[in-house]
């Protein structure tokens, strides 16, 4: 990667000092300095990012290293998986799936081998809890180090029904150090359905269907499967939802095959009031008007102990038609 940045680097610098030559001499120099400083500002901007990809490989691969030493039973969620097939996807922390008895364990292995810490106490109670609400991972941070996620569930609200992301694992090979991943049909799955419930469709269209687009690529999909996974899972609907909506706002779109589409498409609109559908409509419009405290402080700087807390619902009111119409703008 290196070698290409300096490759690179060095073209463009050759093309600024010839595109000066032979021309009047003010025009010249005033060409030279917008040119040099927007190449020098991509050149800067490429490498900087080469040197962040290397750090996070570095520490999601130490992370992996050591889960595997001590013989956890886990998978790699999106991540480094994906930047697997696609060196140029960014992620900026490490995903990875335990069960729910093990994630307070995992946790504390992390913070005695890597000094992570907690970043919302708060999220230890949900994990001892099993019910259907906005919480499924524990976040673990450090000073200098790639944030970690515990997940204990793949989806904020819904219950994990024929979900067995620590079965039939496959597994990748990065720089002599096994990656275990859910079987591929179940990281199309997470990937599809992770940004409608975890982020409630508030996020980069073009990334999302990049990330599912990169395991349709990459895995023989067994669509049969896929389909009955769905099914067992009971969420056919939302996901053929889903795949019409960013085909819909991210053109080309999914590669999500028309027959696949058509296998998937409700035979009535009253399939749309099924429990699991008209459950995630409920969440998605309460998760939108009263976001957990947490996310209130983050978005809006203000404590919750602070008497001035109840203003950052309205603010966040105020905030969400703004944050739909940038959304539907980047189509």
């Amino acid at each position: 990667m290196g070698a290409e940045e300096n490759s690179r680097g060095n073209s463009g610098k050759t093309d600024i000092v010839k595109s000066g030559i032979g021309q009047n001499p003010d025009l010249s120099k005033k060409r030279i300095s917008e040119e040099s400083k927007r190449k020098l500002a991509a050149y800067i901007e490429m490498h900087n990012k080469g040197i962040y990809i290397k750090m996070i490989l570095r520490d999601s691969l130490k992370v992996i290293r050591f889960l595997n030493s001590r013989g956890i039973d886990y998978a790699v969620l999106k991540g480094i998986s994906l930047w697997y097939f696609d060196r140029a996807r960014q992620f900026g922390d490490i995903d990875i799936f335990v069960s729910r008895s093990d994630a307070k364990k995992v946790a504390e292995l992390l913070i005695q081998e890597f000094g992570y810490d907690y970043e919302r106490m708060g999220e230890l109670a949900f994990v001892e809890k099993d019910e259907i609400r906005n919480a499924h991972d524990i976040s673990m941070i450090s000073p200098g180090a790639t944030p970690v996620e515990i997940h204990y569930r793949l989806f904020n609200y819904a219950p994990d029904y024929g979900i067995y992301p620590l079965r039939n694992k496959v597994c990748l090979e990065i720089d002599g150090v096994r990656v275990p991943c859910p079987q591929k049909e179940l990281q199309l799955l997470e990937v599809l359905l992770h940004n409608a419930y975890n982020h409630m469709f508030i996020c980069d269209m073009k990334k999302w269907v990049r990330d599912i687009n990169i395991i349709i690529d990459n895995y023989d999909i067994d669509w049969d499967g896929f389909i009955e996974l769905l099914a067992a899972s009971k969420q056919t609907e939302l996901a053929y939802l889903t795949v019409r909506f960013l085909d819909f706002q991210a053109k080309p779109g999914t590669k999500v095959h028309p027959s696949v589409m058509a296998r998937l498409r409700p035979h009535s609109f009253l399939s749309y009031l099924k429990k699991p559908v008209f459950m995630w409509a409920c969440y998605f419009v309460w998760d939108r008007l009263f976001p957990p405290a947490f996310i209130l402080q983050e978005r809006f700087n203000i404590s919750p102990c602070s008497k001035l807390f109840f203003l950052c619902y309205p603010a966040n009111w105020i905030r969400l038609p703004i944050a739909l119409a940038q959304m539907l703008l980047k189509r």
